[in-house]
């Protein structure tokens, strides 16, 4: 629908199943929405305002959309791309494993009473974002937002994951008093210290990104030799395997550039970022039994120039078939099973189409200079017919706009090009060819 308002300030939303909507201004004037447990709440091509979110195992997936006045009650795994406008507030925890933002119009801050345990990117947009954590960071993906303020009143714990760095601004506040106030970190006295603003009040301000150099002890002592809360930033060492991956998809391939045009939304604006083109799972297949997935990495930013990263526990050190699915391309295998011995591995589907299993790849400058994955499977059953190229018509009809399974070119409407793209590759048969057929 256009629309979901509430009326009734005493009113609440129980769900009983996972709750999407697409293209809906949501506006519940106070309204509580408790999820199931496990649950996801996605709110694509629209807004929530004025709601309490809760749940258990609560998720919470944004694309092409924002959220204001809204707290969430729980702890909450974040997806897509969430985007906060003002009187956005976290109850609980998150794990980001998405992209954490500012809505593009102004600068907004969120609160967050839990830890934030970052996998994805943290970042502002055009203004500054400021995020005030009550309790302990854990960074293994991207932190570059304005900045990010320690504001607890107990310990609290920085911990880079892996080395990965805070680059944004941090400020610890110590919430401590007394006169004659001095920090102290692992350095020693920090009065004095170029890489440290503020050293003798009560905000510490770091004028460098925090990185593993800058590990151990600190806080604020008075002149009566009493000391505050201690904020710790160590790094913690996981043994990871990192699968680099090159592949292009056909409908967001711009052949004057080389590159993958960004998925826009409505407006224009790219969803994640003019760098990033959109998100990939990569399905692990047993090198010896196709049907066995070992695992699967799900929301794999796939960058404007073909690259992809994945992390998997080191324990996995076999040979795997690589199948890498996207919400409107055919699903596309490794040629054979990749060995993961090394602890960095690299895999490239653009080289030629030999790289993919049963040569499954499109010419995409019609010289076999660059090949990619064929586009237009909107049902996602492993072929491109009728019933997609269908679909795509109606939305056409309909000027459908936003983040949609038919806007096979990623530029934010439902158009004529998306049409001829999916046909053409229906006329010629395409789909999915596997260890599996």
């Amino acid at each position: 629908g256009v629309a979901l308002i509430n009326d009734n300030e005493a009113g609440d939303i129980v769900a009983a199943t996972d709750l999407t909507f697409d293209g809906t201004d949501i506006d519940l004037n106070g309204c509580l929405v408790t999820l199931p447990e496990g649950g996801y709440l996605s709110v694509l091509n629209g807004y929530l305002l004025d709601a309490s979110v809760s749940g258990t195992d609560l998720h919470f997936k944004s694309l092409g959309a924002y959220c204001q006045n809204t707290v969430f009650l729980s702890d909450v795994t974040l997806h897509g791309v969430f985007q906060a406008g003002i009187g956005v507030a976290f109850s609980g925890s998150i794990v980001n494993e998405g992209m954490i933002k500012n809505r593009g119009l102004n600068s907004y801050t969120i609160q967050v009473q839990g830890d934030i345990h970052n996998n994805g990117i943290i970042m502002n947009n055009i203004y500054s974002f400021t995020i005030t954590v009550f309790g302990d960071l854990y960074n293994n993906g991207t932190w570059a937002n304005t900045l990010t303020t320690l504001d607890g009143t107990a310990d609290q714990n920085i911990v880079l994951i892996n080395g990965a760095p805070i680059a944004g601004t941090v400020r610890l506040d110590a919430n401590f008093s007394g006169s004659g106030l001095a920090w102290w970190g692992p350095q020693g006295i920090l009065t004095g210290n170029p890489g440290f603003s503020g050293a003798n009040t009560q905000v510490l301000t770091f004028l460098n990104p925090i990185s593993d150099a800058l590990t151990g002890q600190y806080y604020c002592m008075n002149d009566e030799a009493v000391q505050s809360r201690n904020i710790y930033i160590s790094s913690q060492i996981i043994p990871v395997k990192t699968l680099h991956l090159t592949l292009m998809l056909e409908g967001l391939f711009n052949s004057a550039s080389g590159l993958m045009n960004p998925v826009l939304d409505a407006n224009g604006n790219a969803i994640w970022d003019v760098t990033i083109s959109d998100q990939i799972t990569v399905d692990f297949h047993d090198g010896d039994n196709y049907e066995d997935v070992i695992m699967s990495a799900p929301e794999v930013l796939l960058f404007a120039d073909g690259n992809a990263t994945v992390t998997i526990p080191a324990a996995y050190d076999g040979n795997y078939y690589l199948a890498v699915r996207h919400r409107n391309s055919i699903e596309t295998v490794s040629a054979s099973p990749v060995s993961f011995i090394e602890s960095i591995v690299s895999y490239n589907y653009t080289s030629s189409a030999g790289q993919a299993y049963g040569a499954n790849q499109k010419d995409l400058n019609g010289d076999g200079s660059k090949w990619g994955f064929f586009s237009g499977d909107v049902t996602q059953d492993g072929y491109i017919e009728f019933v997609d190229v269908i679909s795509i018509y109606n939305k056409n009809v309909e000027s459908d706009s936003g983040i949609a399974l038919e806007d096979i070119d990623g530029n934010g409407y439902v158009e004529f090009p998306d049409y001829i793209i999916a046909y053409n590759n229906s006329v010629n048969s395409a789909g999915i060819i596997s260890p599996a057929d």
